[in-house]
């Protein structure tokens, strides 16, 4: 990260801006960063239009109202901004979708969800920030799936433009078009479809992350 840039995390959580603002002073050469608690479904107007980036990757899976949430994430952005967002295929995820199903029909209390998959996790996992990934994502309120066609819209619809994808998308299997000709690759199913089905049986666990410009 360069010396002049200039970094704002924001968070809801109290608890999490402290464990970033702990974390931070850890890197070396990280450059300003000041982390705030805000919220993205109410933030104030000092945010409207003046950011070059804005970067979300685990947001939109796990809140409500999430085109809400974005649309309210590009207006901080300056015309020709770059918005880089991430998202949960729910084909790729599939596996994952099946787990949270079983795990929420046996039992419907968080503390006795977390006893059960503490118990999974650590006979085969002994890192703590691992399970507590995994007991996060079979366990939370909001987990919220996104196609590549309906990250696009939600993009399109923020005004955004979208002008990358990561995993980088082949033909026979990919989602866009090498050429990345976005809205022709929208209209025909089998592409996107192909490269879900290529990230399910892969294990890449769904996830996938679109970079966009805000038009001016």
């Amino acid at each position: 990260m360069g010396t002049d840039a200039e970094v704002i995390g924001i968070d809801y959580s109290q608890a999490t801006i402290a464990w970033a603002r702990n974390l931070a002073t850890k890197v070396p050469g990280l450059g300003r960063v000041d982390f705030r608690e805000a919220d993205v479904f109410a933030l104030s107007n000092e945010y409207r239009g003046n950011f070059d980036v804005v970067l979300a990757m685990g947001l939109f899976p796990s809140i409500p109202r999430e085109q809400e949430g974005l649309r309210n994430l590009v207006d901080t952005l300056k015309p020709g901004g770059i918005a880089i967002f991430g998202f949960f295929d729910p084909v790729g995820r599939a596996y994952l979708r099946l787990k949270r199903w079983l795990l929420q029909a046996s039992a419907r209390c968080f503390a006795d969800q977390e006893a059960i998959v503490r118990k999974a996790m650590m006979a085969h996992v002994k890192d703590e920030n691992l399970v507590r990934w995994q007991i996060n994502q079979l366990t939370e309120e909001f987990l919220n799936f996104h196609s590549p066609r309906r990250a696009w819209s939600m993009m399109a619809e923020a005004g955004l433009s979208v002008t990358d994808c990561f995993p980088s998308c082949q033909a026979l299997g990919g989602i866009y078009p090498e050429a990345l000709e976005v809205k022709e690759a929208m209209a025909k199913p089998f592409p996107t479809l192909g490269g879900q089905m290529r990230w399910l049986m892969e294990g890449t666990d769904g996830y996938f992350v679109l970079a966009g410009r805000k038009g001016g």
